[in-house]
């Protein structure tokens, strides 16, 4: 997997003592997309834990009005354990960042070549 996840100069700010907001870009490399998705840890964003993740924005290639791609950052609802209220959870270690493609809704293959895609993902964290 040779997805590039790098930040986006003057995009951090501060929510508070603790919560901090970030923008990162998410760069495949080519042909190296896995069935269920780029596994995206919090340490790879620079942080220890992740709150919130959503792709806002993209370049042209990337969106569905030229025949491309929906993605979208998927958590792992494992990682609330027992804690359906959410009540003492303090964020996610990893996101899934899936692919699906645009004219069919099915997620991409194994394989997909996305070079060319360059997707802005907007991350809640500490």
């Amino acid at each position: 997997m040779a997805v590039t996840v790098s930040g986006i100069q003057g995009s951090k700010f501060y929510l508070g003592p603790d919560l901090v907001g970030d923008a990162k870009l998410i760069v495949p490399g080519t042909s190296d997309y896995v069935t269920g998705g780029y596994a995206i840890t919090a340490q790879l964003c620079g942080f220890g834990h992740l709150q919130q993740a959503w792709v806002s924005g993209g370049n042209s290639t990337a969106f569905p009005s030229s025949g491309g791609w929906y993605a979208v950052c998927v958590f792992p609802i494992v990682q609330f354990g027992a804690v359906a209220t959410g009540a003492g959870f303090t964020g996610y270690t990893q996101f899934l960042f899936k692919v699906y493609v645009a004219s069919t809704g099915v997620e991409a293959a194994s394989g997909t070549n996305l070079t060319g895609n360059v997707w802005s993902v907007m991350l809640l964290g500490y």
